[in-house]
């Protein structure tokens, strides 16, 4: 009798219990034995299985005219290692996990950081400052500035988005000829006269009144000539970058300047006569030069003034190398380095 397999186990066995169960559940409330040759399924339906009492149970529930099935008639199954192979972009990647293990701050080992970070705030009753987060000798810091009162150094001291903010000028209003405040001085033999101001804030200009009083006792001749001139040193504020310069004028501020403008100093000389008063009202004009950056600033500067004369000629004053540098100036020729009296 031909056997087939199935993963190993016996076909037959298989065939064998299912026949046998079908057989008990027919033979129900029949005798358990019965005489050689008797037919015990007399009386039953008809099964097809020959019952008889003298049949081996093995041939009346397998004969041997069962067929065979072909071995390769079983379905092959298909091992797991054929399955597709995931590409790698579905493989999840491996997940940084930070490390902030005794770390108040600083690199939690995934790009990231053990502390603060962002926007912080130093405040008191002056103002706020803001600043960063910053990791510091393992400590978290703020570096925003604490806030002071507000000083002339070109920084926002009180932290409320302006630099030198509250300081003015002690002499403003003096951004016009009626305005300028008034400076005397003498050429009796007094010292200089040194005034302070400040080009600040953004756009301003100064004007300075400088009345020159003739009060020197004159030992000359009557109707002699006399020179007289004012000298102006102009001192920076001495913030880098920031130049300023200085101009005379005469009254009402609108002609051309007399002299100037310059960065360091600037003389003006008026003819007198000797036993006449030769006072003289002049104005400076402080501004700042094209390209000074900061154009403004309320550091002061500040204008030295002095008031000279003496019984010459202004012309024989004037250092020259020509007759023509002397003539061009209503003098006479040059003699001796120095213009002559015309």
């Amino acid at each position: 009798m031909t056997r087939l397999h199935c993963g190993g186990a016996p076909v037959k066995i298989l065939v064998r219990m299912a026949l046998l169960s079908l057989v008990l559940l027919t033979m129900n409330g029949c005798s358990g034995s019965g005489a050689a040759g008797q037919d015990l399924d007399a009386g039953q339906p008809d099964t097809g299985l020959d019952l008889r009492a003298d049949t081996p149970l093995e041939d009346a529930l397998l004969p041997d005219t069962a067929p065979d099935l072909p071995v390769d008639s079983v379905p092959d199954v298909s091992p797991v290692d054929t399955l597709p192979d995931l590409p790698p972009d579905d493989i999840a990647p491996d997940t940084c996990q930070p490390d902030c293990d005794g770390k108040v701050c600083g690199d939690d080992g995934c790009g990231g950081d053990c502390g603060p970070v962002g926007t912080c705030e130093v405040s008191n009753p002056i103002g706020s400052c803001l600043g960063d987060w910053t990791c510091v000798e393992g400590a978290s810091v703020c570096n925003a500035a604490t806030p002071e009162i507000e000083i002339c150094d070109g920084v926002d001291n009180d932290c409320n988005g302006l630099a030198d903010d509250g300081f003015e000028d002690s002499h403003e209003p003096n951004d016009g000829c009626p305005d300028a405040p008034v400076v005397e001085i003498s050429n009796s033999g007094a010292p200089p006269v040194v005034f302070e101001a400040t080009l600040f804030p953004a756009g301003d200009v100064d004007f300075i009144q400088v009345n020159a009083i003739d009060d020197k006792a004159d030992i000359c001749l009557p109707n002699s000539p006399q020179c007289h001139w004012l000298s102006v040193e102009f001192t920076q504020p001495g913030v880098e970058g920031a130049t300023f310069h200085v101009s005379v004028l005469e009254a009402g501020c609108t002609a051309p300047p007399l002299a100037g403008p310059d960065p360091q100093e600037v003389q003006y000389q008026w003819k007198g006569k000797c036993f006449f008063s030769d006072s003289k009202s002049l104005w400076l004009k402080v501004e700042p030069e094209p390209g000074s950056q900061p154009a403004f600033t309320c550091q002061p500067y500040s204008l030295t003034m002095q008031y000279n004369g003496t019984n010459k000629h202004c012309c024989t004053l004037a250092p020259c190398n020509s007759d023509g540098e002397c003539t061009g100036q209503g003098c006479g020729p040059c003699t001796g380095g120095f213009c002559s009296a015309p």
